[in-house]
């Protein structure tokens, strides 16, 4: 009933992930060669990808959405005039990288009033603050405190109308209830891995969509970045031309990855919709008080 502080992971998930460490530790370079480290996060790009309904090449496996919405806030740096919108309610990590950056530029970030009543929040509230001169629309597509949900087709239907970009937060979301890009734009969506994919901290999703892959200039680099990150030039800065490879810049915590993989693998053969069916019936009987639903 707390997946969406923490999810339990399933053992597969976990045996996949001690087997890796293991191996790791008892035999560190003449295991992990070059060549595995290069695919090492390719199954979690590939089961993130299936799961979202998005290419592979436009998803990236980051240590934590904190890090991968920071990344996309000061590569975007939203200039003076222009205006950030978000919630009172969110979760700090969606809000903090972007007010961060406007003390810097001067832009600003509307806060939609919803902590004094969050009942109160609605689609209609949101429109309300966005305008022509809004950079991006950074919000949860389930609010973390209340459970409530927006549409993703509206929320992509109003940045595109007033050319604002949209930053999805699906940490309390992916996993548990469908999505599918393939069908709705949605410039940047992140989603941790610990909450509803049950997966292990210290691995997260981050999905780039086109019209952001054109402006996205992270700021933060290493020896991941580089076109040719294994040659170890250090006299010159090439960056890869992809750049969703750019996001995973730095080694990480691989075995996190690996694990990442395996908890989405076992989501997808549950299916995200039986997630969900099954979800809303505990959350009728809680609501309803009702005692007469059996787990099937």
């Amino acid at each position: 009933m707390n997946t969406a502080s923490i999810g339990l992971m399933s053992r597969s998930a976990l045996a996949e992930e001690e087997k890796f460490q293991r191996q790791l530790g008892l035999y560190g370079t003449t295991w992990f060669d070059e060549p595995t480290e290069v695919g090492v996060l390719e199954q979690a790009r590939r089961e993130g990808a299936a799961l979202l309904g998005a290419p592979a090449e436009q998803v990236a496996v980051t240590t934590s959405v904190t890090e991968a919405l920071s990344q996309i806030a000061w590569s975007l740096r939203p200039e003076s005039g222009s205006n950030v919108v978000s919630i009172d309610l969110e979760f700090p990590t969606v809000t903090y990288p972007w007010m961060r950056v406007a003390r810097d530029t001067g832009a600003e970030v509307r806060l939609v009033s919803a902590a004094g009543d969050p009942a109160k929040l609605s689609f209609e509230g949101l429109a309300e603050a966005v305008d022509q001169r809004t950079a991006a629309i950074s919000v949860s597509h389930v609010q973390y405190s209340t459970g409530f949900r927006y549409q993703l087709e509206e929320l992509s239907e109003l940045a595109e109308t007033n050319g604002a970009l949209l930053v999805v937060d699906a940490s309390q979301s992916l996993g548990a209830v469908p999505i599918d890009l393939s069908s709705v734009r949605i410039d940047a969506l992140l989603c941790a891995g610990y909450k509803w994919l049950c997966g292990p901290f210290g691995a997260a999703l981050c999905y780039v969509g086109e019209r952001l892959l054109e402006r996205l200039d992270p700021p933060f680099v290493g020896w991941r970045s580089a076109v040719d990150p294994w040659s170890l030039h250090a006299s010159s800065l090439r960056l890869a031309s992809s750049v969703v490879e750019r996001l995973e810049y730095a080694t990480m915590s691989y075995a996190a990855g690996v694990a990442l993989a395996a908890a989405i693998r076992q989501i997808s053969v549950i299916g995200a919709d039986r997630i969900l069916e099954h979800n809303l019936k505990l959350a009728s009987t809680l609501t309803e008080g009702s005692n007469t639903w059996e787990p099937r």
